[in-house]
């Protein structure tokens, strides 16, 4: 028993002896409140495409809503792509696409109807819809989440 116990309280005995030396940071290894500032300016993202993951893109009849809305494609700070500047957050076809062209954000619409910029002025198919929807790619943001949803339909003409 005294042999087993002494075998026990020899890790302990040996930590005891042990000196720890806490690390002294410096002025010249720290960083300086001007460059901690530099670090953490917010870039905005590029825009975030939200699609539709319930659209069977190879079925020859499309169940959409009917409604059209109307306004501009506005990108807020977090690349939210919303139908006008406080309304609702746009959930694309699941084959639309975006791109850059000629420095602007170019939206494709998966129906196969012309493209459309953020800023364009627009009319575009579709419905309101209440709750945040689950059935999306990639998952919405929270940040995008605050002036309820359209569920883009076929239509996206230029009001000119």
């Amino acid at each position: 028993m005294k042999k087993s116990l002494s075998i026990l309280l020899m890790p302990v005995l040996l930590l005891s002896c042990v000196s720890i030396q806490p690390e002294l940071i410096t002025n010249s290894s720290a960083q300086t409140s001007d460059s901690i500032r530099a670090e953490s300016k917010i870039v905005p993202p590029l825009a975030i495409l939200i699609r539709s993951t319930t659209v069977n893109s190879n079925a020859n009849t499309r169940v959409v809503p009917m409604g059209l809305g109307h306004g501009k494609l506005y990108m807020d700070d977090n690349g939210c792509i919303r139908l006008g500047e406080q309304g609702p957050l746009i959930i694309w076809h699941p084959r639309s696409q975006l791109d850059i062209k000629d420095g602007r954000t170019r939206i494709i619409n998966g129906f196969g109807n012309n493209p459309v910029f953020i800023g364009d002025e627009v009319s575009i198919g579709g419905g309101e819809y209440g709750s945040k929807p689950e059935f999306v790619s990639p998952k919405i943001p929270d940040a995008c989440a605050q002036h309820g949803y359209w569920i883009a339909g076929p239509h996206d003409i230029l009001l000119e």
